[in-house]
């Protein structure tokens, strides 16, 4: 899980069938699938283990509900997001295990950034460093980072966030846990282009976009694809975001302003004000208030 799905999954498909119905496997297969973008599959499995809450061990009972709030977060359902993470902490309670009680702190962090409440959220994020930190859980502290980063980001305090997600980035590709570093230097490009960081920008997404074809989430690929865009949008080369944008076929994108969004820039910077007048008047129509 920390690296390489493909493995994780090899080794639950390897397990005796006598076990496939336990729950620290059930836990973990669904830990996979939301880690490879099906979320759906993901929230059928981790509500399971709610139906049956308190029969399973304390450990499995807080991974459950993390996963849900994982789900939640997904949705942008925050509210919904902040509850489960903090049952999973109850459910931990007082001498919880540090790694789980970290990611726990990690997820109502998370939650609590998304609805503005930026000092809890930071006070969370802390107590989740210190938690992992003890475990000796590196890559789950590089977490951290990387959602420090994006809460800078939500605040545009675009030189913090690059920082953080410079510390995240190191010790995920020392570790090579792919997704999360591919997803830290989207992150990190979204920063470096606010900063008109273009040269940066255009290396940390090319970085980004090589590590993408390796990766099984179409959600995070997708955001990946668009910020590869941006960033040759930034630098003058429109023929090259024209292709991949082109190439965007994805059903699902994570945010209502993309693709439509970025062909409207395309097409102003091409000089083509009357399609992306055209474009722009769509765009508006299918994503009202967005």
């Amino acid at each position: 899980l920390a690296g390489d799905l493909a493995a994780a999954r090899a080794a639950l498909d390897a397990a005796p069938v006598a076990l496939r119905g336990d729950p620290d496997v059930a836990v973990r297969q669904a830990q996979i699938d939301f880690r490879a973008g099906r979320i759906d599959e993901a929230e059928r499995a981790f509500g399971a283990l709610r139906d049956r809450l308190t029969e399973l061990p304390t450990a499995v009972q807080a991974q459950a509900l993390m996963g849900l709030g994982a789900v939640a977060v997904r949705h942008n359902d925050f509210p919904a997001a902040e509850r489960r993470y903090a049952e999973a902490l109850a459910a931990l309670g007082t001498n919880a295990d540090a790694e789980l009680s970290g990611n726990g702190y990690t997820g109502r962090g998370v939650a609590r950034a998304a609805l503005g409440r930026y000092d809890e959220a930071l006070a969370d994020f802390g107590r989740a460093r210190v938690a992992l930190e003890r475990a000796g859980d590196q890559p789950g502290a590089a977490s951290v980072d990387t959602n420090r980063a994006l809460l800078e980001s939500n605040r545009r305090r675009w030189r913090d966030a690059t920082q953080a997600f410079d510390r995240a980035i190191a010790v995920f590709e020392r570790y090579d846990v792919r997704d999360n570093l591919a997803a830290s230097l989207h992150g990190k490009t979204i920063a470096q282009l606010a900063l008109l960081e273009l040269d940066a920008a255009l290396a940390d997404s090319a970085r980004a976009w090589q590590l993408a074809s390796e990766l099984e989430n179409p959600v995070l690929v997708d955001a990946i694809r668009h910020s590869r865009i941006r960033a040759l949008m930034a630098t003058g080369q429109l023929n090259a975001a024209t292709a991949l944008l082109d190439g965007d076929n994805t059903a699902h994108h994570t945010d209502a302003s993309d693709p439509s969004e970025l062909r409207v820039r395309l097409l102003l910077a091409r000089g083509d004000v009357t399609a992306a007048l055209a474009g722009a008047r769509r765009h508006v129509q299918e994503h009202p208030g967005n």
